[in-house]
């Protein structure tokens, strides 16, 4: 049995998120077996060891806290299952560093229940069952650290419908997702060592964490041309990819000629005429300089560039 660390209800908010950063959760499953597209190793590594800042509260995360309990009612009106509050925080019986917070047990079954919100089905069959590969990583971190045999997945799609999926313990991989995560924690969080970027959100957290370049600053780079030639190859792959795309975009459209809306057996796709305002910053600038330099508001940010 995993073993209680702490009540997060006697705590607040923004304790309970600081004591994750100490420890592996099921948000960060994924991540480290490369099953999150929104979060590589670096990205996971920089929260925990708090080289970058917290992930803001937006209006999605309170939504799902929110109506997490609905969820859960709604799960239970659908299967008859009924399911609990734990408000623990769980640490793995061997590994102190794996940890759980589940949001519901499933009472008469050794199972929990994880309750999700989301806009849209965002390229996801879920009416056929299909589910995000890190809701999947996520499910089988609970059932490694609480020893569950199942975990229930409800998922609310906002003005769709709830859908339930069951999600069987998979002892394989469960033994490779605790490897991953153990060699990830044990390999880049306990020695300060930062793992290699691997993804856009790696590079959006190495915006953050070296925001500024230090003016007149050179230094040599081991391999540095070996990169930037695969840099430019995958660059020239991806216009050549762009031509194609717009080629073929352009066929539909003279298809589609003054039609708004074009439909085949399988898609449909629409050309539709919208309206864009935009400020003439020019003309605003030589027309009345004050109120320009009242509102224009200056980002600072860095570009990467490559020559010979």
């Amino acid at each position: 049995m995993a073993r209680k660390i702490v009540n997060t209800k006697e705590i607040s908010h923004e304790e309970w998120v600081q004591l994750r950063k100490k420890s592996l959760g099921g948000s960060d499953a994924a991540a480290c077996v490369n099953m999150n597209p929104y979060s590589g190793l670096l990205t996971l590594y920089s929260n925990k060891i708090g080289l970058s800042k917290d992930k803001e509260d937006n209006e999605a995360m309170r939504l799902g806290r929110d109506l997490e309990q609905y969820v859960a009612e709604r799960f239970t009106d659908k299967t008859a299952k009924k399911v609990r509050n734990d408000y623990f925080m769980y640490a793995d019986d061997d590994v102190e560093f794996l940890t759980a917070n589940i949001d519901r047990r499933v009472v008469g079954e050794n199972a929990g229940l994880e309750c999700k919100t989301m806009g849209s089905f965002n390229g996801y069959n879920i009416e056929a069952g299909e589910i995000p590969s890190q809701y999947y990583a996520q499910c089988q971190h609970y059932m490694m650290v609480m020893g569950f045999d199942r975990v229930y997945l409800a998922i609310l799609v906002l003005q769709r419908g709830l859908y339930t999926v069951e999600i069987e313990r998979d002892d394989d991989f469960i033994k490779s997702l605790r490897a991953a995560e153990i060699a990830f924690w044990k390999g880049y969080v306990e020695p300060g060592m930062m793992p290699e970027p691997e993804s856009e959100s790696d590079f959006n957290t190495l915006k953050e964490i070296y925001p500024e370049a230090i003016p007149e600053t050179e230094i040599v780079v081991p391999g540095l041309d070996h990169l930037i030639k695969d840099f430019k190859a995958y660059g020239e792959l991806e216009r050549q990819y762009r031509e194609k795309k717009l080629h073929v975009q352009s066929q539909i459209c003279a298809k589609l000629g003054k039609a708004e809306v074009g439909i085949g057996l399988q898609y449909e796709c629409s050309w539709k005429n919208q309206s864009k305002s935009t400020v003439n910053t020019k003309k605003l600038k030589a027309a009345y300089p004050d109120i320009y330099n009242e509102i224009v508001e200056v980002s600072d940010y860095r570009v990467f560039r490559t020559k010979e």
